[in-house]
């Protein structure tokens, strides 16, 4: 869904009577923007941008486009869903309130972005201390949740398009799936707008800053747009606009 669909555009400046609109940038040599940039509207910056907005903020979201962008990580017909994550707790337990999340987000939308399908993980061998699937496991078990064992004989009578031979061990986990990932950024977007969120269709070509403070944007068109607050939600972008961070921020796959 291109967001040029979603609302009416307008040229030139952005005001207070802009919100809730899709604007290009064009020949305004300086935009008064409001208390909050978002520089991308993949999956992050566009969930952001939405419940900011929904908290009282004025939000300008901020990407080049077409929406959404082809080549954001976010932009697939599925992902997956699951808080299997090994020894990482803390991760594990967030993503089960991200379940919670999405489940309610059905409710709300009426209609299913997230499908709850289950996890399978399986094991080559015995699952062990230390290896993913042994961690995965005991994590969810120690925070409540019922997960299915399962060894060979279970694997052949559950799942027969696996070889029971070459898994002899592992897990079915129900509390997993995956999300419409493509649909469920148009809809965040479409709500964003509909919240009030300004979006403009542009790239970010620097910070501007005062002082210590970052106090805005520059757009490649060359035009300053200010806020109290900028975040950055690019994902394996971030280091091109903040080449400063290409040390510690590094991707790793897709």
């Amino acid at each position: 869904m291109a967001l040029r669909k979603l609302t009416k555009l307008r040229p030139n400046h952005v005001s207070a009577s802009d919100k809730g609109r899709t604007l290009p940038v064009h020949e305004s040599s300086h935009i008064q923007s409001g208390d909050i940039i978002i520089v991308g509207a993949g999956v992050f910056g566009a969930s952001a941008a939405l419940e900011l907005s929904r908290r009282g903020h004025t939000v300008t979201l901020v990407d080049p486009g077409p929406l959404p962008h082809p080549d954001a990580s976010s932009t697939d017909i599925s992902k997956m869903v699951r808080p299997d994550y090994g020894a990482d707790r803390f991760y594990s337990h967030f993503a089960l309130e991200c379940i919670t999340l999405w489940k309610r987000w059905n409710s709300e939308i009426g209609r299913p972005f997230y499908h709850e399908t289950g996890f399978l993980v399986l094991a080559g061998g015995e699952m062990r201390p230390t290896g993913f699937e042994h961690d995965s496991l005991n994590v969810l078990l120690q925070l409540g949740y019922d997960v299915d064992r399962i060894d060979g004989r279970e694997l052949h009578r559950r799942f027969p398009a696996w070889p029971s031979e070459s898994y002899p061990d592992g897990y079915f986990n129900p509390t997993a799936g995956w999300v419409e990932s493509q649909n469920v950024v148009s809809w965040l977007i479409s709500e964003a707008v509909q919240s009030g969120v300004c979006v403009l269709e542009t790239s970010m070509l620097r910070l501007l800053e005062r002082g210590s403070r970052v106090s805005g944007i520059v757009t490649r068109e060359g035009h300053d747009l200010h806020a109290n607050t900028v975040i950055v939600a690019a994902g394996a972008w971030t280091p091109t606009l903040l080449p400063w961070l290409e040390p510690a921020l590094q991707c790793v796959g897709q």
